[in-house]
């Protein structure tokens, strides 16, 4: 809680909340500086790396291993992680079916290693 990551600090009701700061952490710790990888890879990835399921498959697959059929509706409402991405600068549409999550810091690495 301390960390801001969940929130209420105090009381019932405890969540994950995904800061600006946490969410460029897990895209510098999942992808390499440079890279690019499809959105439902990041997401791949962020579920086997940290366990964190946000949508889709993983997030199907959290809410039945936990029991929590509740969850169903999370499922189906849209994506606020890519749109936190986008806003972000992380994540861009190529089309409608795809979009790349890119980790820019290449430029500042490369700088550092001249």
């Amino acid at each position: 809680k301390t960390l801001g990551i969940i929130a209420p600090k105090k009381g019932p009701g405890a969540r994950f909340i995904m800061t600006d700061q946490l969410l460029r952490y897990l895209v510098i710790v999942l992808i390499r500086p440079g890279e690019r990888c499809t959105y439902s890879e990041f997401l791949k990835r962020l579920f086997l790396h940290f366990g964190i399921a946000v949508e889709g498959a993983q997030l199907e697959l959290s809410a039945e291993w936990s029991g929590n059929k509740r969850e169903n509706r999370a499922i189906q409402a849209g994506s606020w992680l890519q749109e936190m991405l986008r806003a972000s600068g992380f994540l861009f549409y190529l089309s409608d079916a795809c979009s790349i999550v890119e980790n820019p810091f290449a430029d500042i690495v490369s700088r550092e290693r001249v």
